[in-house]
């Protein structure tokens, strides 16, 4: 098939040849647009500044006005605001550039659960200035108290039902540094060696010698202690000590079939998930000697 070129494409072809050495200049048309979509503080930051963006091929200064369109947070009781107006200057200059700011109200020590904000840019002062796709963000207030932050802390229960006499587990949750533990390189919470105190259904009273790592799943609010932990090696000899599961004793102990043991998490309470067996363990495997287990919905509290 022969190919026809339209004499217009020919000399547009030859007009940029002819161009090539030149600066091409662009014009665009002015915009605000916020920087982000989402933007995260901590309850006890001081406060946070949200940015508003005006792009222009053209130095330009002008005023765009706000609004809060939704969220949960409640001013005067999570945040407030130095700037009540919902008027802000933004500029093509940032040092003419305001920026939205709000100031959470720390509640450190109160557990108020995030809360939310949703600002919407609803007009602009100059003529010709568009307002982009990205005119609504939403800022969410960290609460310290909440996610991860919530076990940090003491814990303890006591006269925990048995399969035999009753126990208790006393520990600490400390947050886990990325990184820190190569064996569960997903764990996000730790209970620092010492920090963890068993008295078992036979009698037993147990120490730990290691830092244990586990994960909090936030999404299923879980706490997961990862299988295969040693805790405590002084007891019977070198190497042999209490190891925690949730399943079968003897198979989990083996290898076999390894499974997390898992607390459910209700703001200071934990719940243990099943059955939870206490078995010696040396090098070899296991021993064949147990310390009974803690039964299924027992609770661990916030101290």
């Amino acid at each position: 098939m022969k190919k026809i070129y339209k004499p217009l494409t020919l000399l547009a072809l030859v007009a940029g040849l002819a161009s090539c050495n030149n600066v091409a200049e662009f014009q665009t048309e002015a915009f605000v647009a916020f920087s982000g979509t989402s933007f995260t503080v901590k309850e006890n930051a001081g406060e946070i500044k949200i940015p508003v963006n005006l792009v222009s091929s053209n130095p330009l200064t002008t005023t765009v006005s706000y609004q809060i369109t939704g969220g949960d947070a409640v001013v005067d009781k999570h945040y407030t605001m130095p700037n009540t107006s919902g008027v802000i200057t933004v500029s093509t200059d940032p040092a003419k550039c305001d920026s939205i700011v709000v100031c959470p109200i720390d509640s450190t020590g109160v557990f108020t659960k995030n809360k939310t904000l949703e600002f919407t840019i609803v007009s602009v002062t100059e003529e010709g200035v568009q307002l982009s796709n990205t005119t609504k963000c939403k800022l969410s207030i960290i609460d310290i108290d909440g996610g991860l932050n919530l076990l940090v802390g003491h814990w303890a229960g006591s006269d925990m039902s048995t399969n035999k006499n009753p126990g208790g587990i006393e520990f600490d949750l400390a947050l886990c540094e990325e990184g820190e533990s190569e064996d569960f390189p997903n764990a996000n919470v730790k209970i620092p060696a010492g920090g963890l105190t068993v008295n078992d259904a036979m009698g037993n009273s147990w120490e730990s010698q290691l830092d244990l790592f586990l994960y909090f799943d936030d999404n299923k609010s879980e706490l997961q202690l990862y299988p295969g932990q040693v805790f405590d090696a002084g007891n019977f000899g070198e190497g042999v000590g209490v190891l925690y599961i949730s399943l079968d004793l003897k198979t989990t102990l083996q290898g076999v079939d390894e499974q997390p043991v898992v607390f459910k998490v209700n703001e200071e309470v934990l719940t243990l998930a099943d059955d939870v067996w206490c078995g010696l363990w040396n090098d070899s495997g296991f021993s064949g000697y147990n310390c009974g287990c803690f039964l299924a919905n027992g609770e661990i509290r916030k101290q």
